[in-house]
């Protein structure tokens, strides 16, 4: 763990969802729901950057919109490729390892995303997750290389149902280093 690392939080997050529409811009209690993720994710030890990832479409301006207004790095790229979304990200802010989040779960946990962190360091692997069984969805964050998100689009897999991009690292152990962590 000599080397420094770029380590930045990505939130993954789109207007467009069939059961609640706009969900990341909800108000909760005076803050939008991404608010609450940036905020959460702030006091976290490792993370350097928190950058808000979502598409272009106009639909999304208003969370570029928010961005903007609170002075939150974000990144727009494509609609349906999540991965080539990250990637892009990635080279923008020059990250070498990501912390992927989602803009809906305004109680992301920075203690469970530095544990997962800290031990992706450790470890020196592609991805790191926990068992997802264990802990309440919307608490916890994935930590991915970039290097590993680049080798995901050199192999031949299907990348249509990229809003769930880190199940192709847990489900091609094969071609990714993996660390599914218990809870502690």
């Amino acid at each position: 763990m000599t080397k420094k690392y770029n380590i930045a939080a990505f939130i993954q997050v789109r207007m467009a969802s069939k059961r609640l529409p706009g969900k990341a811009l909800c108000d909760i209690n005076g803050l939008t729901a991404i608010e609450r993720v940036v905020n959460n994710l702030k006091p976290s030890k490792y993370i350097n950057n928190i950058v808000i990832v979502t598409a272009k479409g106009k639909e999304n301006d208003p969370i570029a919109d928010i961005a903007e207004k609170k002075g939150i790095n974000y990144f727009r790229g494509d609609e349906v490729n999540v991965v080539q979304r990250f990637i892009g990200a990635a080279k923008k802010f020059n990250t070498d390892i990501v912390a992927r989040v989602t803009g809906d779960c305004p109680l992301i946990s920075f203690e469970i995303t530095d544990y997962l962190i800290e031990n992706h360091l450790e470890s020196e692997v592609d991805y790191t997750g926990i068992e997802i069984d264990s802990v309440p969805i919307g608490t916890f964050s994935e930590i991915i290389n970039f290097s590993a998100l680049q080798k995901l689009t050199d192999i031949d897999v299907d990348l249509s149902y990229g809003e769930y991009m880190t199940f192709y690292f847990r489900n091609n152990p094969e071609y990714f280093s993996i660390n599914i962590l218990p809870v502690k």
